[in-house]
């Protein structure tokens, strides 16, 4: 490609310098399925084209509740391991249910009470982290999100 003429110093060498953008089609896919649901209760067409470029099954006749259960779903595989879980959970006023751990007899995993049956809902404080007080006095217009 040819470069971006902002980018382009005295050398050959930065000829070809780019500002390249991420673009994740996946997501795409998944904002338009999530945005058809809310609008009309559709988006299986969105969410069977992303399938089917994954190699997956189309579903088929999904619609209400079990439409957006296999778009959560979808998020939750596509996104994995991104950091967008907790934004789609605070999105869709979901709690945060701990599931249950693969090898918890190897004791790799702390077993206390309110550790492997974690359950957080939405309405709990602690599903948003506080705003630092550094943050709150360096810039008047916050307000604290706690009590």
């Amino acid at each position: 490609y040819p470069g971006n003429p902002a980018l382009v110093k005295t050398s050959a060498q930065t000829e070809f310098y780019n500002m390249t953008k991420e673009l994740r089609v996946g997501e795409m896919y998944l904002i338009a399925a999530e945005a058809s649901y809310m609008k009309d209760g559709s988006g299986l067409s969105f969410l069977n084209d992303l399938r089917s470029k994954r190699g997956a099954t189309a579903l088929l006749n999904l619609s209400g509740a079990q439409l957006f259960s296999q778009i959560k779903d979808e998020w939750a595989r596509e996104t994995c391991g991104e950091g967008f879980r907790l934004d789609c959970l605070k999105r869709w006023g979901d709690g945060c249910r701990r599931m249950t751990a693969q090898h918890l007899t190897d004791g790799f995993l702390r077993n206390d009470p309110n550790y492997l049956d974690l359950n957080v809902p939405a309405t709990d404080k602690h599903f948003v982290w506080e705003l630092p007080q550094n943050d709150t006095q360096a810039n008047t217009n916050l307000q604290k999100n706690w009590e």
